[in-house]
């Protein structure tokens, strides 16, 4: 076997000596020598096919490694070739003005409970850093995709679309806190600025605020009195209503029904020390709308109604509270009330609209109320600002192109909503059964089918009778 494997080795480089840029004799190699393991040929190689075309991919040798037959070959070519370099999708183009990645903060008290306060400042920073129209900020969704990971700052820049990329770490002790802030310009690897510091833990709006500050100054972002309100405006200087909702939001970004009810307490405390804390209206407005869309309450009408009642208490606060409007949109859409919900959903996204929730958000709207081809560029921009997203940015968007007849696109944004749906959730998988029996293909379809009803206790209607179509078109 060693032996086919160096007489491939040999042709190749014969091919290379006539045609030093062909990046199929180059990838090829790199292919020989993933299987064989060694990293070193397989990186160089890489690093030729990427000189020759910057925008190559895995995805785009995807179907070469699929026509494989051993799964362990399989497995050895996409590991290697990812160590070796080349990346799941093409780099995404940079933007000509300032982008920034704010990856998450490292908790370095040695105290995985403290996680809460590290989250909470990077998400704090990348919120002020959001408001400005003038810089492209990357979401909390696709950053904390690199939480606990080992990664280089040229990674980073490629899979997100940024030139800078802001790193730091978090230590608390008792009432200290010592923070260590880092800006990297990832297209040159040079730092644009960096600082610690030392202050107390009543300090900590004043600290977020310095490296805000100190990130617009670096990247030269000049702001207008407008700009500066609302990147530096909080709407709490309660410094334990401040930590009781980061510590709230820890909880429910678990996505499950007991930590909904702990976040929930955590919000409720917060408004009892603070009762204007606005956020913490909104953020419990949403535990009520999740336990009503999830299946986590008896009473799914009341809790809706809940979820109004706290984003009106928000908007007294603040009528330009964009986050507030955006829950009630979606709770408005989802009780069947669609102009409600349009009103205030382009409300929300005329006061943000560079923030990807509003833009997302704005989109479902639409594909509720059935404008599907409105709703994809505004799908498609959430992507841009959010470029690692949840599972269900990919399936609205599906759905889109799909009710618009794209079935081809639609096909690609279903399987990736597919890949990464929870367990139990055969929605999407689903829609792409529905959208190859669209095509023409049901003996594909039928695949999809009876993997979305799969451990589906309580099957819906419209997947059965779906999956019943397919089977009857089979043999063509």
């Amino acid at each position: 076997m060693t032996e086919r494997y160096d007489e491939a080795i040999s042709a190749l480089g014969s091919a290379l000596n006539r045609a030093p840029n062909d990046l199929w004799a180059h990838l090829l190699l790199a292919f020989v020598y993933a299987i064989l393991g060694n990293e070193k040929d397989a990186r160089f190689e890489v690093s030729e096919v990427l000189r020759i075309n910057p925008h190559y991919s895995f995805a785009c040798a995807e179907n070469i490694v699929k026509s494989y037959e051993d799964k362990a070959i399989r497995k050895k070519l996409t590991e290697g070739l990812h160590k070796a370099g080349l990346l799941k999708k093409p780099p995404s183009p940079i933007p000509e003005k300032p982008s920034i990645a704010v990856l998450p903060f490292v908790n370095i008290s040695g105290d995985p409970k403290e996680d809460y306060l590290s989250d909470g400042i990077t998400e704090q920073i990348i919120t002020a850093l959001s408001k400005t129209p003038k810089m492209l900020v990357i979401a909390r969704n696709s950053v904390f995709t690199y939480k606990g990971k080992p990664v280089k700052v040229q990674q980073v820049s490629k899979e997100l679309g940024v030139r800078y990329v802001l790193e730091g770490s978090v230590q608390k002790s008792g009432d200290r806190l010592r923070i260590t802030a880092q800006l990297i310009d990832a297209t040159s690897g040079n730092n644009i600025w960096g600082e610690s510091f030392d202050r107390t833990l009543n300090d900590i709006f004043v600290l977020q605020d310095d490296i805000t500050r100190n990130v617009i100054m670096a990247l030269q972002v000049n702001l207008t009195e407008g700009d500066t309100a609302r990147l530096f405006g909080r709407d709490t200087n309660n410094l334990k209503a401040y930590l009781k909702v980061q510590q709230g939001l820890h909880h429910v970004y678990r996505w499950n029904k007991n930590d909904n009810e702990m976040g929930r307490q955590l919000y409720k405390e917060a408004i009892a020390l603070d009762p204007a804390y606005e956020s913490a209206y909104v953020l419990l407005g949403w535990t009520y709308r999740h336990e009503a869309a999830l299946g986590w309450t008896k009473t799914p009408k009341k809790s809706s109604e809940e979820a109004i009642e706290l984003t009106k208490k928000a908007l007294s606060l603040d009528p330009l509270n964009a986050s507030a409007y955006r829950l009630a949109a979606l709770v408005y859409a989802e009780d069947g009330q669609l102009g409600k919900a349009m009103k205030n959903s382009e409300k929300a996204i005329s006061l943000e609209p560079n923030n990807s929730d509003m833009n997302f958000g704005h989109g479902l709207i639409l594909n509720i109320a059935g404008e599907y081809k409105k709703a994809i560029p505004l799908f498609e921009k959430a992507i841009k600002f959010d470029p690692i997203p949840p599972f269900f940015y990919f399936g609205a968007l599906g759905l889109a192109y799909f009710r618009t007849g794209q079935d081809e696109e639609a096909v690609e944004k279903f399987k990736k909503a597919s890949e990464g749906s929870p367990p139990g959730f055969p929605k999407y998988i689903a829609f792409l059964g529905c959208t190859l029996l669209s095509e023409g293909k049901p003996k594909k379809a039928l695949i999809e089918f009876d993997k979305a009803l799969k451990g589906n206790r309580k099957p819906q209607t419209w997947i059965i009778g779906n999956r019943a179509i397919a089977l009857v078109g089979r043999s063509r």
